[in-house]
């Protein structure tokens, strides 16, 4: 009996699941994509089967127990957070009149969306953090693992982002060919998805990792806190020195490289004993930071303020030695935890969630309402609607896909392990 009832509500959280993907697939296109519901219903069936054999399946897709530190949880929370209301504040002040630009409530505002973009230099930290620690991979096992949880997703949210806006008619119908071309030369303006730039600069990143942290194994602390330190000079000499050079030296995808490496840096036992010292180099960056933003042109104060200048990496390095050193004080959350796992799915759908949001008028205020606050009530109304999403995409759509490419992936070593002779003991 005791059986039956856990079975019966396994088929019921996987029967929410699928039926939520169908008011999904409602609520974005406004009708029922026959193909997409079968997909649905395909992808619900095998996983409601698969958590029937394996019980902690259903646990792993609902984030019910983990046994890690939940610093990073809430590290990578922050990112998303920042990203969401860089976007929000962004999207709302491009639809604002011309009463409200240019006065107080408007730099406020705005200035939210300035010091949001740290968001960026978080996520490419915590890649560094993540991935940099040198383990016994093969090339094949790291490529085949990355590109099932990174490339993967990224796939199937291109698609969804053209399809969506074909349906609004906001871009022209392509050809198959043609949408593959968009996907794989990273025309992301033409699905509508310019926040997609930080995920590719993230895969290209991830090709250079394996090698990264083979090169990075053996070196030791001084050595790599020298290069942090040369990091943050380099990225100096690009605002401090003429133009000539700084065009030689604004190379972005090596400044991406050098945060990974910043991140790893920091999250390192040894520099523990440095948190202090770092977590004031932070503030008085931000302070810095908020000084180039009010009192200097903003000319010079966007040169300041870019998304690899030297502020922006000692603020990553002053919150990364903030929740390291109090980390034993954070407590596991479900919450954080559940934003922690769909993060990536969040970040993929957010944007799409703000054009929706907006344009089919289902604000509940403005921004700029209750003297900026609507930020706040915006900003939490987009991260709901996103964690939603991603979460029944990615256990839908996203899932499904993973889970052919991991079945391909196998056939070839059951293959290998056939012809083996048993060895007899």
């Amino acid at each position: 009996m005791k059986n039956k009832f856990k079975l019966n509500k396994i088929c019921l959280c996987w029967l929410a699941i699928c039926i939520g993907m169908l008011c999904t697939i409602i609520f974005l296109f406004g009708h029922i994509d026959y193909i997409a519901v079968a997909i649905d219903v395909i992808a619900c069936t095998l996983f409601c089967a698969k958590t029937i054999r394996d019980k902690s399946y259903i646990s792993e897709t609902l984030v019910v127990s983990v046994n890690h530190t939940p610093v990073y949880d809430y590290l990578r929370c922050l990112a998303v957070f920042l990203v969401i209301l860089l976007h929000v504040v962004r999207f709302e002040l491009s639809l604002i009149t011309d009463d409200i630009y240019g006065n107080v409530l408007y730099k406020n505002i705005f200035a939210i969306s300035v010091f949001s973009l740290m968001g960026n230099m978080l996520f490419v930290m915590l890649s560094g953090t993540l991935l940099l620690r040198y383990r016994d991979e093969s090339v094949v096992d790291y490529v085949i693992k990355r590109f099932s949880k990174v490339f993967v997703p990224l796939f199937l949210y291109f698609f969804l982002y053209y399809y969506f806006y074909v349906y609004e008619g906001t871009i022209e119908r392509d050809t198959i060919g043609g949408l593959f071309r968009r996907f794989f030369t990273g025309d992301i303006n033409s699905v509508e998805a310019p926040h997609f730039w930080l995920i590719y600069v993230i895969i290209f990143l991830y090709v250079v990792f394996y090698f990264l942290r083979s090169m990075l194994k053996d070196i030791s602390y001084h050595d790599l806190s020298l290069l942090v330190v040369a990091t943050v000079v380099f990225s100096a000499l690009i605002i401090f020195v003429p133009y000539s050079i700084s065009d030689i030296l604004s190379c972005r995808f090596l400044g991406w490289i050098l945060a990974s490496i910043v991140g790893f840096w920091v999250s390192k036992d040894e520099t523990r004993k440095y948190d202090f010292i770092l977590i004031i180099a932070g503030i008085i960056s931000i302070a810095i930071m908020l000084f180039s933003y009010y009192y200097l042109e903003e000319a010079a104060f966007y040169t300041y303020l870019d998304n690899l200048s030297p502020f922006r990496y000692v603020v990553g390095i002053g919150i990364f030695a903030l929740f390291l050193h109090f980390k034993d004080f954070l407590k596991a959350s479900y919450l954080i935890r559940l934003i922690s796992k769909y993060s990536y799915g969040i970040m993929l759908i957010h944007y799409l969630v703000i054009y929706i949001i907006y344009r089919r008028d289902l604000r509940i205020v403005s921004c700029v309402m209750y003297h900026g606050l609507g930020t706040v009530v915006v900003f939490l109304q987009v991260l709901a609607f996103s964690l939603i999403l991603a979460f029944l995409i990615d256990n839908t759509y996203v899932s499904l896909l993973q889970s052919i490419i991991s079945l391909m992936n196998s056939i070839p070593k059951r293959k290998e392990n056939s012809w083996q002779i048993p060895v007899l003991c």
